[in-house]
């Protein structure tokens, strides 16, 4: 079924057009609720009993229907019917809620059934049918809904009128109507308990006040005398955890002193007889690698006198570049080996003495 959007003045129009003066009033009523303040549109139209079905039909033209309920309005004089219907249902916000009024008066209850056009309006015409007295005619199924069978007939519990319920009914609902010997359903009377007397309520508070302060002034009196070594035992975990951490600070402290500082205190403390010998075998060793070949000694030389001895016969620019760190040139100068008058002259002519070698 293809779908016809109208705007709700272009609805109102076609009934207007169809009906005529079967539509007695005709209002549209928009609402924006919450907060976003989406607007809902509400279609009024009062008709006759006659157009009801031919109204149903018109509407099923341009959308299906979907009945929300028919309801009801005793107003005095009349009944007020009302169909609810939506239409477009499922557009966001784009629903529209038809209402059909149909007006009765009290002397002739009667409407026709729409279960034929929308079956699931049985239910909702049965129900008007036991609470306002309405006959619907035609009804397929005409059994009461919520009342039951041996409910007294010409009462009708949504009327205003004569016809409602009376006081009396409301007052002995389970007499009206119904046997007269059945039992009175039995009562048991509830026992109350003795409630406490106002004084004793207020004794026993100041009682339990006055226990408590008594315990804590004992507490602190025992916390007082107590020994000061059990108190350091008792002391809370997180000032005890401080103090491990403090002493395990100062161990790593202790252990971490760098093993050069160490060396240099053993050497400071050793007895100078030993410095003594250790300067004559550095001297001895000096005038042995004098009188030695200038090949075997580079080759025997130890790596700190060689760089020294290089140092002394090379330019000033790379003595400076290979100085080593920490040393100044007046330090080299003076630790450089002093050359005897007999290494004096092989040095100057070293290839006199690979001639006599050979």
């Amino acid at each position: 079924m293809n779908e016809t959007i109208l705007s709700p003045e272009e609805l109102i129009n076609c009934y207007t057009g169809k009906f005529g003066d079967a539509i007695t009033e005709s209002r549209i009523q928009i609402r924006a609720e919450g907060a976003k303040k989406n607007e809902n549109i509400n279609i009024w139209m009062t008709i006759s009993r006659e157009i009801l079905k031919p109204s149903i039909d018109l509407l099923k033209e341009f959308s299906y229907p979907h009945l929300s309920v028919i309801s009801g309005w005793d107003v005095g004089d009349e009944l007020r019917m009302q169909y609810i219907f939506s239409i477009y249902y499922g557009r966001t916000h784009g629903e529209y809620m038809v209402t059909f009024t149909v007006l009765l008066a009290k002397d002739d209850l009667s409407l026709p059934t729409i279960s034929d056009q929308i079956p699931g309006a049985l239910f909702t015409e049965r129900e008007k049918q036991e609470m306002y007295g309405v006959t619907i005619t035609d009804i397929p199924d005409g059994r009461r809904l919520f009342l039951p069978e041996d409910f007294p007939e010409g009462v009708y519990p949504l009327r205003k009128d004569e016809s409602g319920i009376p006081d009396t009914m409301i007052k002995n609902l389970w007499q009206t109507g119904r046997p007269t010997d059945r039992p009175v359903p039995p009562v048991t009377e509830k026992e109350e308990p003795e409630k406490p007397k106002k004084t004793e309520g207020k004794e026993k508070p100041k009682k339990a006040a006055e226990e408590k302060k008594t315990e804590e002034e004992e507490k602190k009196e025992e916390t007082a005398d107590k020994d000061p070594k059990k108190e350091e035992q008792q002391k809370p975990e997180g000032e005890e955890t401080k103090e491990e951490t403090t002493d395990k600070d100062l161990k790593k402290e202790e252990q971490e002193i760098p093993e050069e500082e160490e060396k240099k205190e053993e050497t400071a403390d050793k007895d100078p007889k030993m410095e003594e010998q250790q300067k004559s075998e550095g001297e001895e060793t000096k005038e042995e690698t004098a009188d030695k070949d200038p090949k075997t000694e580079e080759q025997e030389i130890p790596e700190g006198e060689e760089k020294k001895e290089e140092t002394a016969d090379k330019d000033p620019k790379t003595e400076e570049q290979q100085k080593p760190e920490g040393k100044t040139e007046e330090d080299v100068k003076t630790k450089a080996p002093e050359p005897d008058e007999t290494t004096k002259g092989e040095e100057d002519n070293p290839g006199e003495k690979r001639g006599e070698d050979r």
